[in-house]
Order: C-alpha cells, then structure tokens, then sequence
C-alpha cells in the first residue's frame, strides 16, 4: 500500500503539469483577447495572475495591456499581478500600454507603482519614450506627473523623448516635455542633431518657435557644422528662418566646407530666402574652403534673379 502512495505521489505531477500548462495558454489567449470572464474564471482555478508560459516570456497582464483590454488588466492587477514583470527583453506591461496608447491602463498600472523608469535592454526606451514617440500626450503628462526621467536617452542614438516627440510633430508633448525640464539642447549621438535642428530641417515653424522660447543654444552645430539656420535656410523655410534670426542666431558661422546659411540658400532654397539673409547682414563675399565664392555658387547653379540681387549687393567673384 506505501508503494502505491508513493507512486501517486511521483505520477501526480507528471498528470498535473499538462493541465496547468493547458491552463496558462489559456489565460494568455483570453487576457490578448480581453476575455475576462474566462481569465476570472482560470484565476478562481488556481492559475496565478503572473502567469507567462516561459521564463522571460510576457505575462497575462502583458497581453492584456499590449491589446488594450481594460477590464482584463484591472482584473488581473486586482488579483496580484506583478506589475513590475519584465520580459527577457526588459519590456513591462507599463511600456506596452504607454506605446499602445491604452491610457485607463497606464492609469491603473501607476496607480498600483509601476516604475516609470524602467529601460528595455535593446534600445534603452522608457515608457516616456513610446509614449512621445507615438503621441499619446495624456500619457506623457501622467508620465511626468509619476516623476518619469525627462532627460533619459536611449542606448542607440542618445536620443531623448523630446528629441522623438519635435521630428514625430508633436507639439503639444513637446510642450509637456519643456515643462518637465526636458534639455533642450541634448544631442542625438551620431548626427549630434538637437531638438531645434530636427524642427528646422523638417520645417516643424511652430515647434522650432516653441523651442527658441526656451534656453536653447541657437548657434550649435551638427558633426557636419550645420547649424538650425543653415539647415533652414537649405530646405528654403523662411518662416523659420525669419523666427531664428529675430532670436539672434550668427548668419555667417561656416560648416566644416567653409559654407554659410547664404551660400546653401543662393544653392538650394529661393532668392526670397536670400533676401532675408542678405537683410540681415549675411556676408554677401564669403569664401567657401574650396575657394568658391557666393556668386560663384548662384552662377553655377544658374539663377539669374539671384545673380542680379547678388550683384546690386555687391557681391564680387
């Protein structure tokens, strides 16, 4: 009879680990489905509401978050999830319903301490992050008003969620963001872009103005020695132009060819841009590295309105 028993003691698990296994696939299934009713019913049968089918694998509440589902995450929350569960990778249920947009969850997730400053283990984002980058400004100010770190930079490309939120557009985050205490002169690591480049390149008037409101170095440069001035002045957006001007930005800093806002105007933008320049002091005889002048340039790109206005300047070869 001890043999028996101690045979269903060894044989009892090997039965058991199948059915809990069924069981956890099964809260994964319907927590990504937003069932609830079934995940109510699998917690009331013993399976845990941290459940995950691997170690280092997402977890029930994971999936709930990734999909949006409401009431399954605050059913699970409500039974002891781990809120702080990483996958391998370093992703929390926070980051996953930061980028998801899914605000009523973020909601209860911080309601029940989820760190806000957790980086995943790939590209380093934070869920300040995901959310600047996909626009979610509800969540960005809840981030904020949790203590999320503004200045965190990504393990890539230094980049930062003001960096992410200016190129992506978002203006009423980067607001958030300069409210915050976000740097706004921090760099992007290969290009050594800022904030004000990207909105000057990409022609984003109303965020490069957000930005000079602030403490913002006007006059840094790219690896390359462009400054937001030249990168304007190149893709012909006056408006921005005109707005860095008025805030004093130097017109006749050189990029590391010798070229000024000037001479990449008279190239690649329009002879209202040069008109400008040239309205504020522009240095009409400027001499690239090459030993190309700016009527040099305007001649052999062959704009001949842009030639005359050069000349009645008096600029010379």
């Amino acid at each position: 009879m001890r043999c028996i028993r101690i045979l269903f003691v060894l044989i009892l698990p090997l039965i058991a680990l199948p059915a809990c296994a069924s069981y956890t696939k099964q809260m994964m299934e319907a927590a990504a489905k937003g069932d609830t009713k079934t995940v109510q019913s699998l917690l009331e049968k013993g399976v845990g509401a941290s459940a995950r089918m691997k170690e280092g694998g997402p977890t029930a509440l994971m999936r709930a978050a990734s999909g949006g589902m409401v009431d399954t995450a605050e059913v699970l929350l409500d039974n002891g999830a781990d809120v702080n569960a990483m996958t391998k990778d370093g992703i929390t249920a926070l980051r996953l319903a930061s980028n998801r947009g899914a605000t009523a969850i973020v909601k209860a997730l911080l309601d029940k301490a989820a760190d806000v400053n957790v980086m995943d283990k790939s590209d380093g984002w934070t869920p300040l992050m995901s959310a600047a980058n996909k626009g979610h400004s509800e969540i960005v100010r809840m981030l904020l008003d949790k203590s999320a770190d503004v200045n965190v930079k990504d393990k890539n490309n230094d980049m930062t969620a003001l960096i992410m939120a200016t190129q992506k557009e978002h203006i009423d985050i980067v607001r958030a963001l300069l409210s915050g205490g976000a740097d706004v002169n921090a760099r992007v690591k290969v290009s050594g872009y800022t904030a004000l480049m990207r909105a000057a390149k990409k022609g984003y008037k109303d965020i490069a103005e957000v930005l000079l409101n602030k403490d913002t170095d006007i006059n840094l440069t790219d690896k390359n020695g462009n400054t937001a001035l030249m990168m304007a002045a190149k893709k012909d957006y006056k408006g921005i132009v005109e707005a860095l001007l008025d805030k004093r930005a130097d017109i006749n800093i050189k990029d590391k060819d010798g070229y000024s806002a000037l001479m990449m105007a008279v190239m690649w933008g329009t002879i209202d841009t040069v008109q400008i320049l040239l309205g504020h002091g522009a240095d009409i005889n400027n001499k690239a590295y090459d030993g190309k002048t700016v009527l040099m340039n305007a001649i052999e790109k062959g704009n001949p309105e842009v030639i005359r206005l050069l000349k009645r300047h008096g600029a010379r070869k």
